[in-house]
């Protein structure tokens, strides 16, 4: 078995949630079933008296509790997986894990699987609710099957993967392993760092806070549409595209020259403004990300590139991207993911980008420095200089 699955399902079942979310399960699907008994064997105490049958109280109790199930689990397992990997980067445990023995793939498989099984667990729990309908007839062992079978394959064939993660290259692995159907794209413009403690915690003042995806193909889906509204209701505002893959371009263009640009100087924006050759090397480094992206068949547009000169041209500004502050608390980045990915590119198309070589350099550099600190135990100290 994954070693990450049997930790994931020994954690999840230590957990307070692990026979809360059970019990209440267990207690929303006896009330449904219970309603459904009452109305169905009331039916003829109206002013047309009818003769309610066995068989009938049995169905209408079995076809509400299935489908109130498939709602109801509907509902609950994105909440299961939503979080899996995320919790580990805010409870810093995530550079544990990259240095392990598990492939990227295997942690990924094995939190994935952990939170199928759990709600697999709530489907086989509920099975004597849907055998309660036996007493009265109507209903026999194979309605129950397919039934549970029904759900089962309604959860996996719904289900839709909408990553808003920076980059562009997780699409394709995403489609590769699920099929493009399944995949949706997304964009998250947030200002947002690390605590201390591990919290997220948004910066005060910034005018980031979009969030928009859609289909890999551009044209507009229902279940988009229902995405947008169950974002709504829980306080989230979004917008369904017709270009996520322009927009995720877009975006990487800009979080790529951010990341290089603060991975070189290891300064804030104020301090880039104010220094004589920052604007010609901000320019530059946007232009290598733009000359990239405009080689994929994605020109970001010019909004986009003024926007990254703007940052930098703000004198004072103490505006770093979350990429900075992960070197400066030495945390492990997503630069080979990022940036690293964007050289691979321009190597396929025969660019030169020397400026995002230098700091996939610089970065590749840390990120082993502070894999082998989380595996020694001990802090970095810099060499003393010689002479």
């Amino acid at each position: 078995m994954n070693p990450m699955v049997r930790k994931e399902l020994n954690l999840r079942m230590r957990e307070r949630r692990g026979w809360i979310l059970p019990s209440l399960y267990l207690v929303i699907l006896a009330a449904v079933i219970t309603l459904a008994y009452y109305l169905t064997a009331l039916e003829g105490r109206g002013f047309e008296v009818r003769q309610v049958q066995g068989s009938e109280v049995g169905i209408a109790m079995f076809l509400t509790a299935a489908y109130a199930q498939m709602g109801i689990l509907l509902l609950l397992a994105p909440i299961f997986s939503a979080g899996a990997l995320t919790i580990e980067k805010e409870q810093r445990t995530m550079a544990g894990l990259l240095t392990s023995l598990l492939s990227p793939f295997q942690i990924w498989w094995g939190k994935f699987a952990a939170s199928l099984l759990f709600v697999l667990l709530l489907i086989v729990s509920g099975l004597p609710m849907l055998s309660v309908s036996f007493a009265f007839g109507g209903i026999g062992p194979w309605e129950v099957f397919m039934a549970t079978i029904t759900t089962v394959i309604a959860l996996g064939s719904l289900s839709a993967i909408l990553p808003v993660l920076n980059g562009i290259h997780h699409i394709a692995t995403l489609v590769h392993r699920f099929g493009s159907d399944r995949v949706l794209g997304g964009v998250a413009l947030v200002r947002a760092e690390l605590s201390p403690e591990g919290d997220i915690l948004r910066s005060e003042g910034s005018n980031l806070d979009k969030t928009s995806f859609g289909e890999l193909t551009g044209e507009r889906s229902a279940r988009c549409q229902e995405i947008q509204h169950a974002l709504a209701a829980g306080g989230v505002s979004s917008t369904v595209s017709d270009n996520i893959v322009g927009e995720m371009w877009a975006k990487f263009c800009a979080f790529a020259a951010n990341a290089t640009i603060s991975t070189l100087t290891r300064a804030r924006a104020g301090e880039i403004a104010a220094a004589p050759a920052g604007p010609t090397f901000v320019d530059g480094v946007f232009s290598e990300c733009a000359s990239v992206a405009t080689a994929e068949g994605y020109p970001p547009p010019k909004e986009m590139g003024d926007l990254v000169r703007a940052i930098y041209a703000r004198a004072g500004s103490s505006y770093a991207p979350s990429i900075l502050s992960d070197m400066e608390k030495a945390r492990s980045t997503e630069g080979e993911f990022t940036i690293g990915d964007l050289v691979r590119r321009a190597d396929r198309h025969g660019l030169s980008v020397p400026v995002l070589r230098a700091a996939l350099c610089n970065l590749q550099i840390h990120d082993a420095q502070t894999s082998k600190q989380a595996v020694v135990g001990q802090p970095r100290v810099k060499p003393a200089a010689e002479g």
